[in-house]
């Protein structure tokens, strides 16, 4: 935060052509910055607070802390992203898919049984394709959704499964069940994970 004040100060221009560096110290002219800020509230900022003064510098704290704490958000929100496990970069969204069973047995024989099969393979297609007929959700209907997962630099695909069930307070995530299963070299699935 500092290191943009200075780039302020450095590049000011006063009315008069001058350069502020050569007018005023930096902390000088930090100080009369500080204090010298306007506080603006109402629709399209019409009510000016005047000058802020001493209290311009809790200001300044209040914006390092946001800006702290707005990094260290994306830093950790950038860690639960998925990877590349060859290249280390972020993977895209390729595309995606949802199945809904109707019941608890139906989901339970196709999630146990679908990385029993190749993933290049027709039966694996098939599984990932069907989707059961859930006119109307009810309570204990399961919806798995399917994203598969790209690294556009070596091609390595990841497919992730995201299990919920409907209660009677809307969907609920089932963490236990979610997965991200790597594809093998070469495997494009693409085709198979299409929205249906």
């Amino acid at each position: 935060q500092l290191v943009i004040y200075y780039g302020e100060y450095r590049s000011l221009v006063l009315d008069d052509g001058t350069m502020a560096s050569d007018a005023i110290g930096f902390w000088d002219y930090l100080d009369t910055y500080l204090r010298s800020m306007h506080l603006k509230a109402g629709h399209g900022g019409h009510t000016d607070s005047g000058e802020v003064g001493d209290f311009g510098y809790w200001l300044a704290v209040i914006d390092f802390i946001g800006f702290i704490l707005g990094g260290f958000f994306v830093f950790f929100m950038l860690q639960t992203y998925p990877t590349c496990w060859k290249c280390s970069r972020y993977l895209r969204k390729i595309t995606k898919t949802g199945q809904m069973f109707p019941d608890h047995g139906q989901f339970a024989k196709y999630y146990d049984t679908l990385f029993q099969h190749p993933v290049d393979s027709r039966p694996f297609a098939d599984l990932m394709k069907g989707n059961p007929k859930v006119r109307k959700p009810a309570l204990g209907t399961v919806l798995v959704g399917s994203d598969l997962l790209g690294c556009e630099h070596c091609k390595t695909q990841l497919l992730a499964q995201k299990v919920q069930i409907l209660g009677k307070k809307g969907w609920k995530d089932i963490a236990k069940l979610t997965r991200n299963v790597r594809l093998p070299d070469g495997v494009d699935l693409r085709q198979v994970v299409t929205p249906g």
